[in-house]
């Protein structure tokens, strides 16, 4: 069912999630499933007493083995050369999602959720 899909993961600042997130991540990468992960500035620049930035993007790489996406630039082409089959958003803060129902696209996150719909193809989002 899975096989050869392409799955981006938006990880966003509801910070007091991202341990819950990186056991998402362990669990969808016992599938055949292609992972690419995007994250927020605030996710990219904040140390929190749940996680200093640097520490999240070092575990995150380490579990999906390749980089991770943080910038528009770096999203955009999720769209039209890359186009993802699922965009699963999780932690999703309402930031991000009041973003999204307004139409603001100013990261990485909010790039690639934009590009996954204008494909067509689903969004989930956890909070």
């Amino acid at each position: 069912m899975f096989n050869g899909m392409k799955i981006g993961v938006g990880i966003t600042g509801s910070f007091c999630s991202l341990s819950n997130c990186l056991r998402f991540l362990k669990e969808l990468k016992k599938y055949p499933v292609d992972i690419y992960v995007f994250i927020s500035d605030q996710v990219n620049s904040c140390d929190t007493r749940f996680f200093k930035a640097n520490q999240l993007i070092i575990e995150v790489e380490k579990i999906i083995e390749k980089k991770v996406i943080c910038s528009v630039v770096e999203a955009e082409i999720f769209g039209p050369q890359i186009p993802l089959d699922l965009m699963v958003v999780y932690p999703c803060s309402a930031n991000t999602l009041a973003k999204m129902a307004h139409g603001i696209n100013d990261n990485a996150v909010t790039m690639a959720i934009k590009s996954t719909l204008r494909n067509q193809h689903n969004i989930a989002w956890f909070m």
